[in-house]
């Protein structure tokens, strides 16, 4: 089994984010720059991502959204998906604490929020801070942090559940500027042995 340090899988990410950002800037160069801003949705605005992350050792998970569909609305698009310390054949033998980053392109004016174990985000508190971040190359882009690190006792079975919020404000539904753009949004859950 190949094993793959931190720092190679931190580098192998880094390079696919700006693959994905060139090819994405590829495609606004020849897309058509006359398009009028129209926007048209009928779809149920809670999507649920299906993604169960189980956290049975130590390690870096990534995951991207697809937010092909986000338009400006008066709704919020919300997706949950649950970070575990245990699946259906294991569970985990340590002690664990994770940690979740979210980095998004500064392409889109998003309000962005992350919810805890709630069943009504509405009265709910936002765990996340917020940063624009200009890297080494010179890209932007927008990392959000939870400033807190969550336990997952390997004695218990331990499901978080998580809400992330999308709000894409309706004051730029007539924009032609974010007509057809898109997005890019990483969530990266890092989990180590808590010794």
């Amino acid at each position: 089994m190949m094993r793959f340090s931190n720092v190679k899988i931190k580098y192998i990410s880094l390079i696919c984010f700006y693959i994905f950002l060139f090819a994405f800037g590829v495609t606004l160069v020849f897309a058509d720059n006359n398009t009028d801003a129209r926007y048209e949705s009928s779809k149920d605005v809670n999507v649920n991502v299906d993604k169960a992350i189980f956290l049975l050792k130590p390690t870096d998970m990534i995951f991207n959204l697809n937010t092909y569909e986000i338009v400006p609305s008066n709704n919020k698009y919300n997706y949950t998906f649950s970070i575990a310390n245990y699946d259906d054949t294991k569970q985990s033998e340590v002690d664990m604490e994770y940690t979740i980053d979210i980095r998004t392109t500064t392409n889109l004016p998003l309000n962005i929020s992350l919810y805890r174990n709630v069943s009504d985000i509405n009265s709910a508190t936002n765990i996340l801070t917020k940063e624009t971040v200009n890297d080494s190359n010179g890209v932007w882009y927008n990392l959000y942090k939870v400033n807190q690190k969550y336990n997952l006792n390997y004695t218990d079975r331990i499901t978080d559940t998580y809400t992330l919020s999308i709000n894409f404000p309706t004051d730029y539904k007539t924009n032609k500027l974010y007509a057809g753009m898109m997005e890019a949004i990483e969530i990266r859950i890092s989990a180590n042995q808590v010794i």
